[in-house]
């Protein structure tokens, strides 16, 4: 293949040498539209007016995939010799990266129909015990299980569970990464890295491979856990005392419980401000306002403080939304007779 012949590969299959396309969905727009899948073009009739009968003729030696190749590979592996799939299906024909399902699908077979998810390993196993047997594979396979995790703005560790009905060793790996953070997995340990910012609900999925043929594909569901605390710096009022701004975890379905301190030490009028954004805003007062000024409620703030209840809707839309408030009190001792809370940042969830 020239270099210019490369390029017009790449053009529409990716580059060679890279994992394409990625898992945002701008990325997969044209896989979408011509195969009815995501990732890389692997569907010959997509662009094909029909499909080739070929056998190991395809880009890098590749030979069709789906229903046709069900009924053609078995003339080919005869023709050719079953050594020939071992580039892909490996030395022991048990499956590679390289034989992965491209798309979820479901082959009909003589076996029977076979379903396969998308990243499954497809080996001479998956339907027939191995490539000189024409009989079915009494392997049975692993049972992988749903999870789920909460997690912050930290890192969160995830035990995932899979069991094989005929006791094999399994090996457990990531198949689709999620997208709103990046997955590690240690044995059946998994840890969830979410992005900053991660609010909502994110998931990835699991298999379990037995040494011949895949698990079901499992997903586990990672929500955002709410959360309260501080950011910012106060204003000091009386004695240099900052007044305190509190509150309990945001749970959808609860009433959140907002303690407001009082820096004065007597009864005194104050102002709550909330908003979506956060902000940092000079105030000619000596504090930093810290939040937009979209809400603003005025107060009688006795000596002692006070608490607000606000009900949280069990809503799930809202999980990962944020809510910002501070308070601003009269402060006689403040040196300019106003004290500043530091902001608190409230993001719901479950």
């Amino acid at each position: 293949v020239s270099w210019f012949d490369g390029l017009r590969c790449e053009a529409c299959h990716g580059s060679t040498h890279a994992v394409y396309p990625s898992i945002h969905g701008n990325d997969n727009v044209q896989s979408r539209n011509l195969q009815g899948h995501v990732g890389t073009l692997v569907q010959c009739d997509a662009c094909h007016r029909s499909m080739p009968e070929v056998r190991l003729d395809g880009p890098h030696g590749m030979h069709p995939v789906g229903a046709d190749w069900v009924d053609w590979h078995g003339d080919a592996a005869k023709a050719l010799g079953a050594a020939a799939c071992r580039a892909c299906h490996g030395l022991d024909y048990r499956g590679t990266v390289l034989s992965q399902s491209h798309s979820d699908q479901t082959l009909s077979t003589k076996f029977g129909a076979k379903t396969f998810f998308r990243g499954a390993r497809i080996s001479c196993y998956a339907c027939h015990n191995g490539p000189s047997s024409e009989r079915a594979n009494p392997n049975r396979p692993a049972v992988a299980q749903d999870a789920t995790g909460a997690t912050t703005d930290q890192p969160v560790v995830i035990q995932l569970q899979a069991t094989d009905p005929d006791s094999n060793p399994l090996t457990l790996r990531i198949v689709g990464q999620p997208q709103a953070g990046r997955v590690a997995l240690s044995g059946t340990t998994a840890t969830y890295y979410p992005d900053p910012g991660f609010a909502g609900i994110d998931s990835f999925t699991f298999a379990a491979w037995d040494g011949a043929i895949d698990s079901n594909l499992a997903t586990v569901r990672v929500t955002r856990r709410a959360t309260s605390s501080n950011y910012g710096d106060g204003y000091p009022g009386t004695k240099g005392v900052v007044p305190s701004l509190t509150a309990t975890a945001p749970t959808l379905g609860t009433t959140v419980q907002m303690t407001i301190g009082n820096s004065s030490g007597a009864s005194t009028g104050a102002m709550l401000l909330a908003s979506l954004e956060r902000a940092s805003l000079i105030s000619m007062l000596g504090g930093r306002i810290l939040t937009e000024l979209d809400l603003q409620v005025v107060l009688q703030l006795p000596a002692t403080g006070t608490t607000i209840g606000s009900a949280i809707p069990d809503n799930a839309s809202l999980i990962g939304a944020g809510v910002f408030a501070q308070v601003i009190q009269v402060d006689a001792g403040a040196r300019h007779g106003v004290s500043f809370s530091r902001g608190l940042e409230l993001r719901l969830g479950r």
